[in-house]
C-alpha cells in the first residue's frame, strides 16, 4: 500500500511540474501576426529574445 500512495504522489508532481514549466509565448508582442516593414528579421529578432521549451504554447 505504502508503494500505491508514493506512486500516487510521485505521479501527482510530475503532472504539476509539466504544468507549471509551459509558457504561452504571443508570436512578435505587440507586433503580433503583420509583415513588419524589416520583414522576417522583426520575428527573428523576437525568437532570440525567447527561450522555448516543449509543452510552450504560440
Amino acid at each position: 500500500m505504502f508503494c500505491v500512495i508514493v506512486f500516487g504522489v510521485l505521479a501527482v508532481a510530475s503532472m504539476m511540474q509539466d504544468a507549471t514549466a509551459q509558457t504561452v509565448h504571443v508570436v512578435g508582442d505587440s507586433m503580433g501576426w503583420v509583415i513588419p516593414n524589416n520583414g522576417a528579421a522583426a520575428y527573428t529578432n523576437w525568437a532570440t529574445g525567447q527561450t522555448f521549451r516543449v509543452g510552450d504554447t504560440l
